[in-house]
């Protein structure tokens, strides 16, 4: 090729005045009398530099064109030749110096990418560590001995007297509940229920409710839930509310609990308390057993019942006796058997029926609470294991805990085991009183009661087959007695003399509360997360191969791209040299990366659990999850795709985009209904990541006065940054500044767009912490089932 002539055989054009050279480039033969020229290229050449990738040609097209260094070299300033890249560093395209690889990467001589593998090395480092660990407390355990005691110290204790007579209870013959029962007695073995209730300065355990006029109305419902509802609950009686279903049980439950608020009347705590009628005083000593037993599937049960005491107890008590008093309730339970199985779910099945309400109940009288109110407690159990579970309330009534309960239809043996009833018939009380005094009740007012049959299936049978309305003779006789009379508000009011106005003895009591520190509080959940999350290894399984495979499939779609992922105009003078500029594929690979990435709460905080512990405790144990999901994407990932950005820089990128993708789960958890929560979930999460700013492109955003959207979505932050660490390493060879201008992305805060992802989750967490909270906040629980 003679001097100054392009092979293309057209005339050059000359990029510069002087002998300019960019980094990156290698100059032959220009100097300050020849500077550097621009060839027209060969169509060869042409169609090459028109191809979306690999568009490179490396052919000089006239005697003084420059040419960009070749991947595997490097040019270094001034320099007339192209060095090969040595082993350990890696040359991309217009290198001007070797980049230094970093510590366990491939990097042979003429790398044009570094192959890191520090993900693998740091995966297996981890799987071995735990593996060791795990291996290693197991062997330590069974060296000393520390699994479960073959006999559990116990005691006797006597409703009738409150003393402690010591005794030894054997964990492979737990004493049964239905075998007390046939016996006449009522005895349990509980040392540290009458020790607990004296350290808490009461004289008794039990709290006494006294209700009057109480009426409960919604706005989506015409009629009133509940009208009139009048009655005494003397502390420690076993009270039993009955009624067809509606008849309002679980709402009046509700109330009582303090879960919902009266529309109209009032409410006190009765007996040898004084109350300012502020029940939400008293909700830590006060427990619900809802009709859908609230459990930790993924525990055991010891592990089950010593969360909820370690909650609730661990103020005041010592961790050694908060481990000796659950031991003891669950021999109490007669649950020895199963202490060490998981709990299990309807889908993962565990334990029985049976022993998850055993369970459930265990839950709430671990933490000594003065009243327990169930919502249906013998629900979806046989008549052998119904009367176990109440013959257990029973003995609770007579240690002097208030057990209140909802039950539909019960046995004659579960029946006689109640000390009061309320006969509820479309939210009024139609009998409140001795159970053993509703036969003479209904025979007073002209119906008749068969002496052997069940009294609760008669009186049932007469409320399903007579109740059509107030037009009823019986029933409007007994509103005439009671003195049940309208209100402003459509409710009822109830002047019955057997209802006494509460007593106000003394100042206002305040119980003690035993609850953990609120850190103590946080750990425990972190703790109880881990446990759960060790015992879902499936699940975990799942979600890391998911991420594995993500990590693989979109490091092979850049695959071809060797590294080289983004391509811009070269900087001036040397823009006519350029080829076919690639805006798109790094935002496009960064929303690929982005798209691949409860009731217990409500009962947890109504026991008495700090709302923002539990939330924060159970999010924290997350963390480990989300940053060993990361860890497999970004390790696949950064092997197949190559690119320049640092393994640690792309860790923290995608760690944080996972942090806020678990957060927006978490706020449409707390606010779709649980059956649709895993869909929508989805569906949001690709909303989050396709709202990033590559199509539309957010330049194209801003000028729909639109991106508002595209910035309250860590999609956005997740592309900029990825962009910004694909381009800023090319600045001094191509024109990055009109890439981002392009794009609407700004370089060189990569920092600022990963600290405003973690800045988002966090608002995500805190708008579902809000959503889950609020509504207790605000008096109903929305998400508690059980309407009667």
């Amino acid at each position: 090729m003679a001097e100054g002539a392009c092979l293309s055989g057209q005339n050059p054009v000359v990029l510069a005045d002087a002998a300019v050279c960019n980094l990156g480039f290698i100059c032959h033969n220009t100097s300050t009398e020849k500077p550097p020229e621009f060839c027209p290229p060969t169509k060869g050449c042409q169609t090459i530099r028109l191809q979306p990738s690999e568009n490179i040609c490396h052919e000089q097209q006239g005697s003084f064109e420059p040419v960009v260094c070749t991947p595997g070299y490097y040019c270094p300033p001034r320099s007339q030749e192209q060095i090969r890249c040595p082993p350990g560093s890696y040359c991309p395209l217009g290198s001007y110096h070797p980049k230094r690889c970093t510590a366990l990467s491939i990097c042979a001589e003429g790398s044009s990418r570094e192959i890191s593998v520090i993900g693998f090395v740091i995966l297996a480092s981890l799987y071995l560590l735990w593996a060791v660990l795990g291996f290693g407390t197991k062997a330590w355990k069974h060296k000393k001995g520390l699994h479960a005691p073959n006999t559990v110290p116990s005691a006797r204790i006597s409703p009738d007297q409150g003393d402690v007579e010591c005794a030894e209870g054997t964990a492979g013959n737990p004493p049964t509940l239905d075998a007390a029962y046939e016996q006449g007695s009522i005895v349990r073995e509980l040392p540290h229920f009458g020790t607990m209730s004296r350290d808490r300065q009461q004289g008794e355990l039990g709290l006494g409710f006294q209700l009057r006029d109480l009426c409960f109305s919604k706005q989506a419902v015409p009629h009133p839930v509940l009208q009139g509802v009048a009655c005494q609950i003397p502390k420690g009686h076993m009270f039993g509310i009955m009624g067809p279903s509606g008849a309002g049980k679980s709402t009046l439950l509700r109330i009582l609990s303090g879960m919902e608020k009266q529309s109209f009347g009032c409410l006190n705590i009765s007996e040898n308390y004084g109350d300012d009628g502020n029940i939400g005083r008293y909700r830590h000593c006060i427990s619900f057993v809802p009709q859908d037993d609230i459990v930790f599937p993924n525990l055991t049960v010891w592990e089950n019942i010593l969360h909820t005491a370690t909650i609730r107890l661990g103020g005041t008590y010592e961790t050694r006796d908060i481990m000796m008093h659950v031991d003891n309730i669950i021999t109490y339970l007669g649950l020895d058997h199963i202490r060490d199985q998981q709990v299990g779910s309807p889908e993962n099945r565990g334990i029985s029926g049976g022993e998850r309400k055993r369970v459930s109940l265990g839950r709430e009288i671990v933490a000594l609470p003065s009243t327990i109110i169930l919502d249906e407690p013998t629900s979806g159990l046989d008549a052998t294991t119904a009367l176990s579970v109440m013959g257990l309330l029973k003995d609770l009534s007579g240690l002097g805990i208030t057990v209140i309960c909802a039950i539909h239809q019960p046995r004659r043996d579960v029946f006689d085991l109640l000390d009061d009833v309320m006969l509820l018939v479309s939210g009024r009380p139609i009998y409140v009183g001795p159970q053993t005094g509703i036969t003479d009740y209904f025979e007073s007012i002209g119906s008749t009661l068969p002496k052997n049959d069940n009294p609760a299936d008669t009186v049932m049978d007469l409320i399903k087959t007579r109740q059509v309305g107030s037009d009823i003779p019986w029933f409007e006789e007994k509103q005439a007695l009671a003195g049940v009379l309208p209100n402003a508000e459509g409710c009822f009011t109830e002047h019955s003399p057997a209802v006494a106005a509460p007593v106000m003895a003394g100042p206002v009591f305040t119980p003690p509360d035993d609850r953990a520190a609120w850190l103590i509080q946080v750990l425990t959940y972190i703790r109880c997360g881990a446990k759960q999350q060790k015992n879902q290894l499936f699940g975990i399984l799942l979600e890391i191969v998911t991420a594995s495979c993500c990590g693989v499939l979109i490091g092979l779609s850049i695959y071809e791209s060797k590294g080289h992922v983004f391509q811009g105009y070269f900087r001036e003078p040397f823009e006519l040299l350029s080829s076919a500029v690639d805006y798109k594929s790094v935002p496009t690979a960064g929303l690929l990366s982005s798209l691949a990435i409860e009731m217990v709460f409500h009962h947890e905080v109504h026991s008495g659990h700090s709302a923002s512990a539990y939330f924060i405790g159970k999010d924290l144990c997350t963390l480990p999850r989300i940053l060993i999901s990361t860890l497999h994407f970004t390790a696949f990932f950064k092997v197949l795709a190559a690119t320049v950005i640092p393994v640690h820089i792309l860790f923290l990128i995608n760690a944080a985009y996972f942090f806020c993708i678990y957060g927006l789960a978490s706020l449409v958890a707390s606010l779709a209904p649980r059956q649709d929560a895993l869909l929508l979930a989805m569906l949001t999460s690709l909303t989050a990541g396709v709202l990033d700013g590559s199509g539309p492109r957010l330049d194209q955003v801003k000028y729909w006065k639109m991106d508002w959207l595209w910035y309250i979505c860590p999609g956005t932050w997740y592309s900029e940054a990825w962009f910004s660490e694909h381009v800023m390493p090319f600045s001094y060879l191509y024109d990055t500044d009109a890439a981002a201008r392009f794009t609407g992305y700004i370089t060189g805060r990569t920092g600022f767009d990963i600290g405003l992802m973690i800045v988002i989750g966090v608002v995500y967490r805190i708008l579902a912490y809000f959503a889950l909270a609020l509504p207790r906040m605000s008096g109903p629980v929305a998400r508690m089932k059980g309407a009667s």
